[in-house]
């Protein structure tokens, strides 16, 4: 007897043949991400028989989101079609999160928020479900979060680490104001800094002069692996 997996293959086979769409599983998500629309179900189901979870949001679902962050950023996306490629990540990622597993310890707590000035939480989302699974504890703030919320959480909350995200362009003022407060404070969190409106350079140049320990993560993975090291 053919097994469901044999059955989604050759389903999405036929699909995609027929519209000229002849490519992997991997790129069908990537695509379904970046045209913000597609049936992930299947795909997700087939993409779980070749790879962990963290490696399918690892290596498909945010270079997908990067490439739409850079369409927006470009002018080639509008808002409302980065929703559209945001709500299928997120449909994938809560097919995925069943089978994430969680470290049985815990190894520290990080608050996280999108900034102000910007509604988008797919990265934010990417980034909680990651750090959890490598055993930290995660206070969410949610999105369009002032710089005094995000202080005034700091201090009440005692995090061991803050982490910012952010889509748009003029996130990166809010995010320079949330370091300047950091500082004003006298605080000193590490602040994990990621999203498709940050560089490296950006964060070097213009944040990490104003509030020294600020860092740059390209991805939920690479924040993990900073946040790790500064623990040791």
């Amino acid at each position: 007897m053919a097994s469901s997996d044999s059955f989604d293959k050759v389903s999405l086979f036929y699909r995609y043949k027929l519209i000229g769409k002849n490519k992997n599983e991997e790129e069908l998500l990537k695509d379904f991400i970046i045209n913000g629309s597609g049936e992930v179900e299947s795909v997700i189901k087939i993409l779980l028989n070749r790879y962990a979870p963290e490696e399918i949001i690892n290596s498909l679902i945010i270079p997908a989101m990067n490439i739409v962050g850079e369409k927006f950023s470009k002018g080639e996306y509008i808002v409302t079609e980065v929703l559209s490629s945001a709500s299928i990540s997120q449909k994938a990622i809560d097919l995925l999160k069943p089978y994430i597993k969680k470290e049985n310890f815990k190894k520290g707590k990080i608050l996280i928020a999108t900034v102000k000035g910007d509604v988008h939480d797919i990265g934010k989302n990417l980034v909680s479900i990651i750090f959890e699974s490598n055993g930290y504890e995660i206070i969410d703030l949610g999105t369009k979060v002032e710089p005094e919320v995000i202080i005034d959480n700091a201090i009440s909350l005692t995090p061991d680490f803050i982490g910012l995200s952010g889509l748009l362009a003029r996130s990166c003022d809010y995010m320079i104001e949330t370091a300047l407060k950091l500082k004003e404070k006298k605080l000193e969190i590490p602040l994990l800094l990621g999203g498709a409106a940050l560089s490296e350079n950006f964060v070097n140049i213009k944040i990490k002069p104003v509030y020294e320990k600020a860092f740059y993560a390209k991805d939920a993975i690479e924040g993990v692996r900073i946040a790790n090291n500064i623990k040791r």
